[in-house]
């Protein structure tokens, strides 16, 4: 794997293969029990997907991208055309996925049918898909989740468009202390 990695640095242009390896290797341990070619595989799915530059597609893997290398190669592949397809039926464009994957690369571990009702329950709940895509780690909660917050919030007369959507990508804590201070505010 040592090897494969050094290899695409170097095929990439990049000026440190020893150090592209051993960084890829720490965002993910996982692709050392994976094999080469599942490694590749999505290495070149990832370039061909994204459309993104040696340089791009190198600092992409060697940060965030790395965290995916070790997803089977087909359910990767499939994650991807589902999450264009969704994107595509809500106005986005292929700049918009792109810029969702790379800045949020773990949205292809989220299995179709859960990521399309994490969305509509986001776009229900009056979130905007530039919202989502500006605040993409609201998809790490559970749509029961999401539900409960969005409910909630809408009880207290929140205001998405105004006041954005950091609240929703909150742990418990900070979301029950963000509810608290909404309450009080409105009994003053």
């Amino acid at each position: 794997m040592v090897k494969l990695l050094q290899k695409i640095c170097a095929e990439l242009g990049g000026e440190n293969p020893e150090q592209f390896s051993k960084n890829v290797i720490s965002r993910n341990l996982y692709i050392l029990i994976r094999s080469t070619k599942r490694v590749k595989t999505n290495i070149d799915l990832l370039r061909v997907s994204l459309k993104l530059s040696d340089s791009e597609l190198l600092s992409h893997l060697e940060g965030s991208g790395a965290a995916i290398l070790d997803l089977s190669s087909e359910y990767l592949k499939k994650n991807f055309k589902s999450l264009q397809q969704k994107l595509y039926s809500l106005g986005c464009q292929e700049a918009d996925i792109q810029q969702l994957v790379i800045n949020y690369p773990m949205v292809l571990y989220i299995g179709s049918s859960t990521l399309i009702s994490k969305l509509d329950c986001l776009l229900n709940g009056g979130i905007t898909m530039k919202q989502i895509l500006e605040k993409p780690k609201v998809l790490d909660y559970s749509t029961q989740n999401i539900t409960r917050r969005l409910v909630v919030l809408k009880r207290l007369g929140y205001d998405f468009q105004k006041n954005g959507i950091n609240v929703l990508d909150s742990s418990q804590k900070r979301f029950f202390a963000k509810i608290e201070k909404l309450t009080v505010s409105q009994d003053e």
